[in-house]
Order: structure tokens, then C-alpha cells, then sequence
């Protein structure tokens, strides 16, 4: 049976302070032309955010949000129309605290993520890059060698971890 909470002690939540979490933004590509690439993409990046929250920090991952939102209409964004996009997840962005950048294959080349790069430089906002995305991708949600191969397709070159 769950434990019913009353209005008060809702209310006695509120009132105490709440410690100071790091906000992070968590950057990766997402478009591909191959629909199984791009879902590999996608749940490889919120696997990722998954183990952030897990480890206690406060995570904004626009795949796992604005996509969702998006595949339900919200907000009128379209994967189409990437300037609805970028708009929108930028305002989190310049709330960030820092911004960490899974570089899945094909980070370097992204648009979307490239942008992301530019802004956090400009606002100041620190920026981790973890590449540790390969080791731990088939203990987040079993990926067999054929998807291993898939996102590992572009030999694109990993940063050290940080």
C-alpha cells in the first residue's frame, strides 16, 4: 500500500530549501538518415541521461524531452523544422550549469549540436565531453554486435572522457 501524503506535509515540503544540484545540459546527435541509427541514437542518449539522474545531478537531454514532446504535438515543434527546435532547447541551455556532450559517432558533424557548442562558449557555460558511451552502451539496454558496428560506423575521433 502507498503512503498518503497530506496537503500539509506537501506544503511543509515546499518551505524547506532545496540543495544547490548541478543543471546539466546533455548534447548528442540525433538526426540520421537510417531510422535504426537514429533510434540507437536516441536510446543510447537517454540511457546516458538515465545513469546522470541516477548519480544525482539535474538533467535536461532534449532527446529524451523536446523528441517526446514532439512525437505528441506539443509546443508546435517539428522534427522537420529545426529552428523550432533549437529555439526552444536553448532556453535550457542558458540555464545550464554545464553542458556534457556524449560524442556518439557523428557528434562532430551535428548541426544541432555544433550550435549547442557555440552558445555554451558564448554564455560561459563549461563544457564535459564523455565518450564512455561505447563500454557501457550493452549493459544499458543489451545491444548486440550489429548495433555496436552500426553507431560505431563513422570512425569518428572520441575526446578523452573527463
Amino acid at each position: 500500500m502507498t503512503e498518503q501524503v497530506s496537503p500539509a506535509q506537501v506544503l511543509a515540503l515546499a518551505d524547506q530549501p532545496l540543495p544547490k544540484l548541478e543543471v546539466v545540459y546533455l548534447a548528442a546527435p540525433l538526426s540520421h538518415p537510417n531510422p535504426d541509427i537514429l533510434s540507437l541514437r536516441q536510446e543510447a542518449v537517454k540511457a546516458y541521461a538515465c545513469r546522470l539522474i541516477t548519480e544525482g545531478q539535474i538533467v535536461f537531454c532534449p532527446v529524451a524531452y523536446s523528441w517526446e514532446l514532439q512525437e505528441r504535438g506539443a509546443y508546435g515543434l517539428k522534427y522537420a523544422d529545426p529552428e523550432s527546435w533549437y529555439a526552444f532547447d536553448l532556453h535550457f541551455l542558458r540555464r545550464s550549469d554545464a553542458m556534457v556532450v556524449l560524442t556518439l559517432p557523428g557528434w562532430e558533424e551535428s548541426v544541432g549540436g555544433q550550435l549547442e557548442l557555440k552558445c555554451a562558449e558564448q554564455w560561459g557555460i563549461p563544457v564535459r565531453y564523455t565518450g564512455h558511451w561505447r563500454e557501457e552502451l550493452r549493459g544499458w539496454f543489451g545491444l548486440g554486435k550489429w548495433e555496436m558496428e552500426q553507431l560505431s560506423q563513422s570512425g569518428a575521433k572520441l575526446p578523452a572522457a573527463v
